[in-house]
């Protein structure tokens, strides 16, 4: 695929379950800085069971970076010359165009640099993405300056107790910004798997698991994200 005259690629997964007469789910999973998209396709094994049943069919795709540098996606520029919000619009397009998609279903999620990506794409997306979940990451510049529509979006955030870097970014991302935009309190429910919370009186529900860890793909990502996307 081309954009902005640059050849980008991407990984795409649908299932064995798909069928071109009923809308299906779309997940885009964005990956971290020196990876690709086959590498956190990977790391979340996203693959191995959602889609057992057929009501729960859903189609994937893995965008890559720009293989260059450090492979890193722009955070930073939430304006419409940032190429890689080109890059996300143009296979939201083809993936409407070719495959069955429901519009109102459409859902982000992301580790580290993926992550500060996903929180870009729901806060300058927020008709298209219907609900995200950033994975050790928080907001780049665009998103720190308040830069983000006044419009709340359900999200959930994961992070571990000992990323002693991203940790903050992420308690300010969900705090400052996501809490008081979806209208949230500050007291919290546990939620399953635990150390996850859910908080109360939430317009958009909001769910953040400070697991024990450091910088990784924590090993209830994968169910965390799931469940939190099948709310909707």
């Amino acid at each position: 695929m081309a954009v902005a005259s640059t050849a980008r690629t991407y990984n795409r997964y649908v299932p064995a379950l798909y069928d071109p007469s009923r809308p299906h789910k779309l997940i885009f999973v964005f990956h971290g800085l020196n990876n690709n998209g086959a590498g956190i396709r990977n790391s979340l094994n996203f693959e191995s069971w959602p889609n057992s049943q057929p009501n729960e069919s859903t189609i994937i795709y893995y965008p890559d970076a720009i293989q260059s540098g450090n492979k890193a996606f722009n955070v930073d520029d939430g304006t419409a010359s940032n190429v890689d919000l080109q890059f996300f619009d143009a296979l939201v397009d083809a993936a409407q165009s070719s495959l069955c998609v429901d519009p109102k279903r459409i859902f982000v999620t992301g580790f580290s640099q993926g992550g500060y990506m996903t929180n870009l794409l729901a806060c300058v997306r927020p008709s298209v993405v219907r609900a995200f979940a950033a994975q050790s990451g928080g907001f780049g510049n665009y998103g720190r300056a308040g830069n983000c529509p006044q419009m709340g979006v359900p999200g959930a955030f994961l992070v571990g107790l000992n990323d002693t870097s991203f940790l903050p970014e992420v308690r300010t991302a969900r705090d400052t910004w996501w809490r008081p935009k979806n209208g949230c309190g500050s007291t919290t429910t546990a939620l399953n798997p635990s150390p996850c919370v859910v908080y109360a009186s939430c317009q958009q529900d909001v769910v953040s698991c400070e697991f024990s860890g450091v910088h990784e793909v924590w090993s209830n990502a994968r169910t965390v994200v799931w469940d939190f996307f099948s709310r909707f």
